[in-house]
């Protein structure tokens, strides 16, 4: 017996249904107007009410910001007018005109309650759960962290796949560089010196009737391969298309079946193979490129960087590292391609055995669309010789149900001429999930995500399809918020800026972003890029590996007798600070600002073992302009030496608008000065004291 949980616009009403589909080894089965949500049964008591319909706004949903972000504005608007090179009395007027908006803003309504904001921050709180999304069946899970950890640590105790290693970035580069001697300094463009990351493992859910899978996948963006591992995809891409079996996506499949006619004993059936990547022989794998570079005349020296990157994939999970042995792995830009190109050749080997009853076979990486000729028993004999022919790979399959079957998102039907109609097929997890109208947005964002739907519908519904679904469309959208003549009608276009300059990138602030694209565009030619803000998922997830202090940005120590140093580093925040304690271990007083303030402020000072990391900018101009803020924002209880760069005066009202929003919100009584403070920091304090008490 499952409990069904409807979210309308208004109320929330519970129904029970004992027919639903889903296992109850479920506590919870919710299918609302955006997402699927499932909730481990041992955990329902620790995700109330609150949480649940919070949640049922999807992981997408961005929050409205409880602070406007000053300082990054300003740190863009800096990096703009330093890219495109703005004349110094156009800058001063782009300046005056931010500072203006920055001054009168006022914070958007939020979009979600109190209660709700809470209720987020008990889950982050909460260590026993994690919520994680499926994005193939649309559906959040919400899963006990020890099984997520557990069945991780049961993948990885597979020795002929993982083993433990030492990693180390500055090694693995090298090895990188080493590699690619004589690849005729293709490789130098590639190569990036700046701080990068290790890759990480992570779960990504796969749904089962009774229980929730989960699928390894390495993010690998920004380490060391990365770059590599995408060159490497686009030189191999052409190959991959030369295959008559090949379908590149939804699109390209509706092209290909118009030509197709099914004859009545045709039936349809959708091949799919079980755990592709992590199947696959590396050394196979490599086999079968190096045939196809020679068929090709393509060089050779692409085989010395393609084993290293399928050699050499290390990971961390928990903070310790291991080494994939064997199979590919999912989250490299490369693998898709190469699984592409072992699959043509298995299907090679499959197609020459019985041509007879295969009419049609074409393939999107591990899915297949067949046309098979003969009865069912003839068809299951062949799948069962077809899961023979290599231990590895095994593959699941579903005939057509009266004539209807579905491959790539796409229905399909046989006519009584034999002939195929196509609509799209929703999966009962993905019906009526749109992004939620009220979600910060910019509104141009989520009217192109509509638009794009649209597109869709036309690109892969024929004309029987059409029109239902553009009406289903309609009907779904007010229930997710949209109002046909408000917020989804049709957005005039903005003026397109004259001239080419580098755009500017900004948090989306309804109110108060909005309003400095348009001005910079309108006035200046400048094109603004809105960034998203913070969505449900990033205030919900428990970080992977908190990577913060081993990237470069801008940072906070504390003193003992609370004031506080801020430094900026284009290295890795934690190598500085390491720096920091080294100096002042050794009394080396102009190495560090933190050791000469510990040391000839008398006894009863030190620094707290721990540094707070305040933003990880990965441009050196906008690190500078943010440690100039961030010292003048805390002054005086800072103990810099310098003030940092000298901005523009047009800034100075916006800081201090901020500043004495900080000072407002210490508790002045709490600091604590020992030994001899300086003068300046004294006399400011007591001053600013005055002012506001």
């Amino acid at each position: 017996m499952f409990t069904h949980y409807h979210f309308g616009a208004a109320d929330t009403h519970f129904e029970d249904n004992g027919n639903h589909r889903r296992n109850n080894n479920w506590k919870y089965d919710l299918l609302c107007d955006n997402e699927l949500l499932r909730i481990d049964p041992s955990h329902d008591k620790f995700v109330n009410q609150v949480e649940i319909s919070v949640l049922a706004k999807g992981l997408d949903f961005v929050i409205t910001p409880n602070r406007i972000p000053y300082e990054n504005i300003i740190c863009c608007i800096e990096e703009a007018i330093k890219q495109n090179k703005i004349p110094i009395y156009y800058a001063e007027a782009i300046r005056h005109d931010v500072a203006t908006i920055l001054c009168e803003s006022k914070l958007p309504p939020s979009n979600i309650t109190k209660k709700e904001r809470l209720a987020l921050k008990a889950i982050q709180n909460n260590e026993d759960i994690i919520v994680l999304q499926s994005y193939k069946e649309n559906v959040i899970v919400v899963i006990n962290k020890s099984d997520y950890i557990n069945q991780i640590k049961h993948l990885l105790n597979n020795e002929k796949l993982y083993k433990p290693m030492s990693y180390n970035t500055k090694a693995q580069t090298h090895h990188l560089q080493t590699v690619s001697d004589g690849t005729n300094g293709e490789f130098e463009k590639l190569y990036k010196p700046a701080p990068q990351k290790p890759p990480v493992l992570y779960g990504s859910p796969i749904m089962r009737e009774d229980k929730v899978l989960l699928q390894p996948i390495v993010r690998q963006i920004n380490s060391p391969n990365y770059n590599l591992a995408r060159h490497m995809a686009q030189v191999l891409q052409p190959l991959v298309e030369q295959s008559a079996n090949f379908v590149k996506d939804s699109r390209h499949f509706v092209e290909i079946i118009k030509d197709i006619k099914l004859e009545p004993n045709d039936i349809m059936v959708n091949l799919n193979v079980q755990a592709l990547f992590s199947n696959i022989s590396i050394m196979e794998c490599l086999n079968i490129v190096q045939n196809k570079l020679e068929s090709n005349r393509m060089s050779s020296n692409y085989m010395q960087l393609l084993r290293n990157l399928l050699t050499g994939n290390c990971f961390l999970f928990q903070d310790k590292c291991y080494l994939q042995i064997d199979g590919l792995t999912m989250g490299n830009p490369v693998t898709p391609i190469l699984a592409n190109l072992w699959m043509e050749y298995f299907e090679a080997k499959v197609l020459r055995q019985d041509p007879n009853i295969i009419k049609v076979w074409k393939r999107n990486v591990d899915e297949i669309f067949c046309i098979f000729t003969g009865s069912q028993q003839d068809i299951e004999r062949y799948i069962m010789n077809l899961n023979s022919i290599n231990a590895n790979m095994k593959f699941t399959y579903k005939m057509e149900t009266d004539r209807t079957l579905a491959f790539l998102g796409i229905e399909l039907s046989v006519r009584a001429d034999g002939t195929l109609s196509h609509g799209v097929y929703w999966k009962s997890t993905a019906a009526g999930r749109f992004p939620n109208a009220t979600s910060h947005h910019h509104p141009r964002l989520l009217q192109s995500k509509i638009t794009s739907l649209k597109t869709r519908l036309h690109d892969l519904c024929d004309s029987e399809h059409l029109e239902q679904e553009l009406d289903n469309l309609y009907k779904v959208l007010p229930k997710n918020g949209y109002q046909m003549n408000g917020r989804f009608k049709q957005l005039k276009k903005c003026g397109q800026p004259q001239g080419k300059r580098q755009p500017i990138y900004l948090p989306y602030i309804q109110g108060v972003t909005d309003k400095i694209g348009s001005l910079l565009v309108r006035k200046y030619s400048i094109p603004t890029i809105y960034q998203r803000g913070t969505t449900i998922k990033q205030l919900v997830s428990k970080p992977k590996n908190d990577l913060r202090l081993q990237k470069p940005g801008i940072y906070k120590i504390k003193c003992s007798c609370g004031m506080y140093y801020i430094g900026r580093t284009g290295r890795p925040i934690a190598t500085r600070f390491k720096e920091h304690k080294v100096a002042l271990k050794n009394k080396e007083i102009k190495k560090s600002a933190i050791a000469e303030h510990v040391l000839d402020s008398g006894p009863g000072h030190s620094i707290e073992d721990r540094v707070e990391v305040i933003s990880n900018d990965p441009c050196d101009h906008s690190r500078i302009v943010r440690e100039t803020i961030e010292i003048r924002k805390h002054n005086p209880f800072t103990f810099n030496r310098v003030v940092g760069f000298k901005l523009s005066g047009k800034w100075d009202r916006v800081i201090e608008k901020i500043s004495l929003k900080k000072i407002k919100n210490m508790d002045t009584n709490s600091l604590e000065y020992k030994g001899t403070q300086p003068v300046r920091q004294r006399r400011a304090l007591e001053s600013l004291e005055n002012k506001l008490f």
